[in-house]
């Protein structure tokens, strides 16, 4: 199977693509599409860096963002090549990241599921900028 406990997809608003995270077999596969019918397919992402990939996220500069839940980490890969550019995060600052976005100024915003805040990084360094609570959670400061 090349897609086991499938979690996230993410269309690239680049081109014809989707990229699935398959969680159990630890890879991401990227998928051509062509009238809506999978024309092809390949394990894109694979390596001991990912371990139970979720969260996706693609810039402008096609570099993909994929979180990896078990080992508290985020990929930095380039999309075309699948090239892994870089990881960032540990266990101090996020807890199995789950979503992530990027923001509109560029910054990536990572939330775990075991964390009641949200974690912001500079992409392209991993530069970490803090955490924040949302306001239902009872914190009316950012934490640092």
């Amino acid at each position: 199977a090349v897609l086991k406990h499938p979690y996230t997809v993410l269309c690239d608003p680049a081109d014809d693509t989707i990229y699935v995270t398959s969680f159990t077999l630890n890879h991401v596969v990227r998928l051509r599409m062509t009238s809506r019918t999978a024309a092809q397919y390949k394990v894109f992402i694979r390596g001991a860096e990912l371990d139970g990939p979720i969260g996706m996220a693609i810039d402008e500069e096609r570099h993909l963002y994929v979180a990896s839940f078990t080992n508290d980490h985020i990929l930095r890969v380039h999309a075309d090549t699948g090239e892994l550019l870089g990881t960032f995060g540990n266990d101090e600052e996020m807890d199995c990241p789950e979503g992530i976005a990027l923001g509109p100024d560029g910054t990536l915003y990572v939330v775990s599921s075991l964390l009641p805040y949200v974690v912001r990084y500079q992409p392209k360094t991993g530069k970490f900028l803090g955490q924040f609570a949302p306001p239902v959670s009872g914190a009316a400061t950012p934490h640092r």
